[in-house]
């Protein structure tokens, strides 16, 4: 029972100090709109064009890295694993995570080149 209140008490917590932040930086925030701090600022000269976005093309690198950062840490956490594992073939536990890893890679240039 002691346990019931205990997490009662830490989400009631967990709610109301967000909650009291939100309420008290809508009390202190300037309620006008001030032109001057929504303008792109490039070093003291006026702003020529509009805001830039990230361009597309580096979306596919990001993807790639993001895909490669994944197996990577999965890697690891197989690899740390299969290192308590005794087992006969040392290189059927070693060539699991490669052969998965070169998979993964086959499919993306696959789908890859369906689209297009």
């Amino acid at each position: 029972m002691g346990f019931l209140i205990e997490a009662v008490v830490f989400a009631i917590i967990a709610v109301l100090i967000p909650a009291a932040m939100l309420v008290f930086s809508w009390l202190i925030r300037p309620k006008g709109g001030n032109e001057l701090l929504e303008e792109n600022y490039e070093s003291g000269e006026e702003t020529i064009g509009g805001k830039v976005g990230v361009m597309r093309e580096y979306l596919h690198y990001f993807s790639i890295f993001l895909l490669f950062e994944l197996i990577g840490i999965v890697l690891l956490a197989f690899g740390a694993v299969a290192s308590g594992v005794k087992s006969s073939s040392g290189l059927l536990v070693l060539l699991l995570p490669v052969s998965a890893f070169l998979l993964v890679l086959i499919m993306l240039g696959m789908a890859k080149h369906a689209q297009g």
